[in-house]
């Protein structure tokens, strides 16, 4: 691993979800097998995100950028 960089881990919705109400990344696949990676967040036992695909995985989002 380089200095400062982190390997992150897509995490399945088999696994766990998310906090409620908590902005992730979401990996999703439609029905003709496409695959997207969105922003959403978990609320009301389900996932919101702009499209109506089915979310597989997800993983927390990175913080943002320190300015020097």
């Amino acid at each position: 691993m380089m200095k400062g960089r982190w390997k992150m881990e897509w995490i399945s919705v088999e696994e766990r979800m998310p906090n409620e109400g908590e902005e992730v990344l979401v990996c999703t696949k439609s029905k003709n097998g496409s695959r997207n990676i969105d922003k959403g967040y978990w609320e009301f036992n389900r996932f919101i995100h702009r499209g109506t695909a089915e979310v597989t995985h997800w993983m927390p989002l990175p913080d943002f950028p320190v300015e020097k």
